[in-house]
């Protein structure tokens, strides 16, 4: 009985946390529709666009370099929590926001010296006659600002899905993603080069007003007296962070490199032009995965919850369940297909992209392995197990993209890139799959054991 009444408040409580996910991604969806045609209107150029489209894509890269921080303080947040040691959480918090806070100086001084020592124009593929040199090295600089900045309140994140509050981190990623797309409504369109240094300014000041007044009410609210302090900072708790952490870390910069570079590849290979197109695919057929993503959210935290209860049983039903889920995203991704040439006219305007089959062929299979993916890395990050993760995407990672450059020398259809990374999702989630099965058959055959 006593089983039963926690499944029923963790189901109950997962339930919440989803609508709420998904009621905020709903109007989140619909600022980001609107986003583009904005950003459209606004740069007038798309080989502009293209280029501001692949420095905002790499840019997000940045905030993975937490040395796996965040996602080491959000499991271990949990463990402190579920046993009730106000001590341990305040320790774990200030810990890690002081060595958030010695990563966002290095990335401020560093990448601002950097950010000079490289041609920008070679690596975007993007002509001097549209963008000079000294003013993309300008806009990166001033991006790189605004991310040591994010880097160092975003640890407020990891704190919110400790504390079981997913929604509450999408409502932050909505309010930045409206206050841009209002920005971008009202801003004055200038030349190709005033454009993207004055969107660069809007969007690093943008995206840390919501952090920051979300860590205000956190730290003055339910967490006042866990508030980081100097005399809470433990380089114990720090190494402990990060040695937990830096599997996560790794697991992330594959990732990254998986399906967060590919607007980089794209333009290298094939011209920054083609991102637009790229992007504009992905908007539509990543839609799917995006909602699965944002609403399995808190079922990682939950997942973690349910390891440390022993309560196997009902990760092992709701994994059983997630994989159903799957075949309907399969099922959306092919109506999405079918109406996707309509989808698009009403969207961006007729005549402005024509769907090829190919492409939407390749972005069903690629949005239905991106849901599955998701599935899986939940359960192996709730469960702090990323060794297939790593191993797979580390070994898979350079022979993708020797395979991308070489196929871009036989096809210049820019959509074998995403064809290539669906392969190596479709490699994971198989042998993640057999991994975790086998792992929460042996968890749920030692908890009887032990009951």
């Amino acid at each position: 009985m006593l089983v039963l009444k926690m499944d029923a408040f963790r189901n109950r409580q997962l339930l919440l946390s989803m609508v709420g996910t998904f009621a905020i991604k709903g109007l989140a969806l619909v600022v980001s529709f609107l986003t583009m045609p904005a950003y459209m209107r606004f740069f007038g150029d798309q080989v502009a666009l293209g280029v501001w489209l692949t420095i905002v894509s790499a840019a997000s890269w940045t905030l993975t370099f937490d040395l796996g921080i965040g996602n080491g303080l959000r499991n271990k947040l949990v463990e402190a929590l579920v046993f009730k040691d106000a001590e341990r959480c305040s320790r774990l918090i200030s810990s890690a926001y002081f060595a958030t806070a010695l990563i966002s100086l290095a990335l401020l001084f560093g990448g601002i010296f950097l950010a000079s020592a490289f041609d920008w124009n070679a690596i975007l593929g993007v002509d001097e006659g549209v963008i000079s040199e000294p003013i993309l090295v300008r806009a990166i600089q001033i991006l790189i600002i605004g991310l040591a900045a994010q880097l160092f309140l975003k640890t407020v994140s990891s704190i919110l899905y400790s504390l079981q509050k997913p929604a509450t981190n999408n409502a932050i990623a909505l309010v930045t993603s409206i206050l841009v797309l209002i920005w971008v409504l009202v801003a004055p369109v200038g030349s190709a080069e005033n454009n993207i240094l004055t969107v660069a300014l809007a969007y690093s000041v943008l995206s840390n007003i919501p952090l920051l007044v979300c860590t205000c009410v956190v730290f003055l609210g339910p967490l006042r007296r866990e508030r980081p302090r100097l005399s809470c900072v433990s380089l114990r708790v720090v190494r402990e962070i990060i040695g937990f952490g830096a599997a996560f870390l790794w697991a992330q910069l594959m990732f990254m490199l998986l399906v967060g570079a590919n607007e980089f590849i794209i333009s290298n290979l094939f011209g920054p032009l083609y991102v637009v197109e790229y992007q504009i695919y992905y908007k539509i057929f990543g839609l799917v995965a995006s909602i699965c993503s944002l609403a399995l959210t808190p079922l990682w935290s939950q997942i973690t919850k349910a390891q440390y209860e022993k309560d196997f049983e009902w990760v092992a039903r709701t994994y059983r369940m997630l994989h159903k889920g799957v075949l309907v995203a399969f099922a959306i991704e092919v109506v999405i297909a079918i109406f996707s040439q309509q989808i698009i006219d009403i969207w961006i305007g007729a005549d402005q992209l024509f769907v090829e089959p190919f492409a939407a062929g390749v972005f069903i299979v690629y949005g239905t392995f991106y849901v599955w993916q998701s599935v899986e890395s939940t359960l192996a990050c709730g469960m702090g197990r990323l060794r297939v993760q790593n191993v797979v995407y580390t070994l898979t990672t350079p022979i993708r993209i020797a395979v991308m450059v070489i196929l871009s020398n036989f096809c210049e259809n820019w959509v074998i890139v995403v064809a290539v990374n669906a392969t190596v999702l479709f490699l994971y989630c198989f042998v993640q799959w057999i991994s975790t099965a086998r792992t929460i058959s042996f968890e749920k055959n030692r908890a009887r054991t032990h009951a």
